[in-house]
């Protein structure tokens, strides 16, 4: 649980508001408070002593280019300390393809080095397919490196090929181009579409209940509120009560103490090796809804709903769980015996 990604959400507001949005983001939440700046500054000069935070700056929301003074201040100055600046965003502002290069030429040289751009069926009923052109074609025209990142569902037009063909058919080199490519989570205002778009067998292959959650403290988030969540995932939006998320408050401590406290947490350990499916069946749940085929979706509900549980079984058995379930052995054997050995040694 190395963290490699510090992610800021600068607003949960947005312009747009897609059916698939687990943020719930719209405009009318536009007006509500924006990342502070004290604290994105502060989270910056403290992300710098990390080393394993050297490699990316992430700036995210709802649509971060709707703020566009704290933007801007936060990629100069996460520039200037040498970390990559990744921007995510709509498009909004690619109109046309001279506009789009002007946008990202100013943002460029105060140092944004990445741009992922989010497209797909949802989106499309709020922008033209030729935004995400035009501004996939500036960002190479400045050297960026480029990613498009698309949500699909059982039906969905906009797959990562009909992308790729989208591209090449208006003359842009696929070389250096990402494309991201994942199904929506029932989380967020996702939660109100039908069952019927779910991709049973594309959910089933993609994620693995065995494998754990690997992105859990990779990428932690700083909120508008100062919060620091473990992950940028979807459930981390949810309005119930999922306290087990936040690692700390930035007004309150520093990142490092933050980063560290969380690295010692038996369950993010847990999810990290287990994923939360099988720590839903630990403590006795069968998982016969499709929704539990999502791990962010069975994150929530581990968090949320079986929170008490969770507590419970945490508070009771911690060190069963880390032997067990963590370290897969028993207490009392003789590998674990020899490695508690070596280490007091």
């Amino acid at each position: 649980m190395i963290t490699k990604t510090l992610a800021f959400m600068v607003t949960y507001g947005c312009n747009f508001k897609c059916a698939h949005c687990s943020v719930s983001s719209e405009p009318k939440l536009l007006a509500k408070q924006a990342l502070f700046e004290k604290l994105m500054l502060k989270a910056i000069d403290e992300a710098y002593y990390i080393p394993s935070i050297k490699v990316i700056i992430l700036f995210t929301g709802g649509e971060p280019t709707l703020k566009p003074r704290l933007l801007k201040k936060g990629i100069k100055y996460a520039a200037e300390k040498g970390f990559i600046v990744r921007l995510v965003t709509n498009a909004w502002w690619a109109s046309s393809e001279e506009g789009a290069l002007e946008f990202l030429k100013e943002l460029q040289e105060l140092g944004l080095n990445e741009l992922n751009v989010s497209f797909d069926d949802f989106h499309k009923h709020f922008i033209k397919e030729s935004n995400m052109i035009y501004a996939v074609k500036a960002a190479l025209k400045l050297e960026m490196k480029v990613a498009i990142a698309t949500t699909i569902h059982k039906y969905s037009e906009m797959r990562k090929e009909h992308i790729r063909k989208m591209l090449s058919n208006n003359g842009i080199d696929l070389t250096n181009i990402y494309i991201l490519e994942d199904h929506f989570q029932p989380l967020g205002r996702a939660k109100n579409l039908s069952d019927s778009l779910i991709d049973e067998e594309y959910v089933s292959k993609r994620y693995r209940a065995d494998l754990g959650c690997k992105r859990i403290l990779e990428d932690i988030v700083v909120h508008p509120d100062g919060k620091v969540t473990v992950c940028c995932g979807h459930a981390i939006f949810e309005p119930e009560d999922v306290d087990y998320y936040i690692i700390g408050y930035l007004d309150k401590e520093d990142l490092e103490t933050i980063i560290k406290r969380a690295q010692r947490n038996v369950l993010y350990w847990w999810l990290y090796l287990k994923e939360p499916q099988a720590i839903l069946k630990y403590l006795g749940y069968g998982l016969k809804d499709k929704k539990f085929l999502f791990p962010c979706y069975s994150c929530f509900y581990l968090m949320s709903k079986c929170k008490n549980e969770l507590y419970d079984v945490l508070t009771k058995r911690k060190e069963t769980i880390f032997y067990e379930e963590i370290l897969q052995v028993k207490p009392e054997s003789k590998d674990i015996k020899e490695l508690l050995r070596s280490l007091s040694s």
